[in-house]
């Protein structure tokens, strides 16, 4: 039997990448384990005790010990596919039906960040004293009497003279968003590949709380 495609589920099936997809023990499909977490997430808005995306994120992983990427993709499908409102006998209804699929990607480029800085150091510079003689001005300094410190012009200090210490790191996310403006995953620039959280490089690979929240804030 031959099946006919038509021109946007080709179009479809020659752009979409999933090779990437890993559904983990999740079904493709809403299947009655979905149907059982979809009814549990509704149970729990219902008594106020989930306000944001994250919350049910986290309600998943932490209480249904569904692995963070499981907890993704069935928070996302719920918020698409049940209302608040919605029956338990129409939440039956939806088995069988596909599951989208949806995860956390990492990208590896450059970003354009700015620091600021503090640090000690012993730069040239000059300073000026009143005196009698040169014995007396150096006195004058020493005992702390009436001396200036002549101008330090930035142009003049060299940074290898100075230990510095990062005070704060602010990255420029609107210019990270020019950056990719021009770029394409298919030519090579940037490499698209799956969030896996674990050890790497012998240190443990963890989202921050406030960027898992920000990310999940989105989906749905």
């Amino acid at each position: 039997m031959k099946i006919r495609l038509t021109e946007g589920q080709y179009n479809r099936l020659l752009t979409e990448d999933t090779s990437h997809e890993d559904w983990g023990r999740l079904s493709k499909n809403v299947d009655p384990f979905t149907i059982k977490i979809f009814n549990y997430i509704r149970k729990k808005l219902k008594d106020s005790q989930l306000k944001m995306n994250i919350d049910i994120v986290n309600l998943l992983t932490n209480d249904i010990q569904l692995t963070q990427e499981e907890s993704i993709i069935l928070t996302h499908n719920f918020k698409k596919m049940v209302n608040y409102d919605t029956m338990t006998e129409e939440v039956d209804e939806l088995m069988g039906e596909p599951l989208e699929y949806i995860r956390i990607w990492e990208i590896p480029t450059h970003i354009p960040t700015t620091i600021e800085l503090s640090g000690r150091g012993y730069p040239m510079g000059k300073v000026y004293v009143l005196g009698k003689n040169t014995q007396d001005a150096l006195k004058n300094v020493k005992d702390g009497n009436n001396f200036e410190i002549g101008t330090l012009y930035d142009d003049e200090i060299d940074l290898d003279d100075f230990d510095l210490e990062i005070d704060e790191i602010h990255p420029q996310s609107e210019m990270v968003s020019d950056d990719f403006y021009d770029g394409d995953t298919r030519d090579g620039k940037f490499i698209v590949k799956p969030f896996v959280g674990g050890d790497r490089l012998g240190h443990k690979e963890r989202l921050s709380p406030r960027t898992l929240e920000s990310l999940v804030s989105k989906i749905g």
